[in-house]
């Protein structure tokens, strides 16, 4: 009888111990799947912002749209004119156009991934504006032939 009852605790104890283990592996595991994270692009003509919000989709993040506090217009993007906008504002190295809106404070997030368009091969200057209001963790950059630029020339 003895024995019996002794196999029934060890058996219960077992039980006990293995649940609390599971719950604990439950709680780690919630915890990991709850890394936030965001998507943040920058868009002109749709390209980018297709790629951001797939992107966000995948992986479960948040997005923002950065907005120029002074919308682009089709004129601004006509690199064929050297007085346009987005030229005038690429060939300043000091150029830092205004955004709309502020989302300087990141620190709810683990993860940043930031998208936009490449502009004679390097990053619209509003970029530098963004990157230069905020602190983040991870940044996670992408763009339309991010990896060839992005390895000859650092954003900023």
């Amino acid at each position: 009888m003895k024995k019996i009852l002794s196999v029934i605790l060890a058996l219960s104890l077992l039980s006990v111990l293995c649940s609390c283990s599971r719950q604990q592996q439950t709680e780690e595991t919630s915890k990991a799947q709850k890394t936030s994270s965001i998507v943040i692009y920058f868009s002109c003509t749709g390209t980018t912002e297709q790629a951001a919000k797939k992107i966000a989709e995948l992986s479960s993040s948040d997005i923002y749209k950065i907005e120029p506090a002074e919308p682009y217009t089709s004129d601004d993007l006509n690199y064929n004119n050297s007085d346009c906008r987005a030229n005038v504002e690429q060939n300043d190295p000091d150029a830092r156009p205004e955004i709309a809106g502020d989302l300087s404070d990141l620190s709810e997030y683990d993860r940043v991934y930031l998208g936009f368009p490449i502009w004679w091969g390097t990053n619209p200057k509003i970029i530098n504006t963004f990157i230069a209001t905020l602190r983040a963790r991870r940044f996670f950059p992408s763009a339309p032939r991010a990896a060839a630029v992005l390895k000859r020339r650092p954003i900023l």
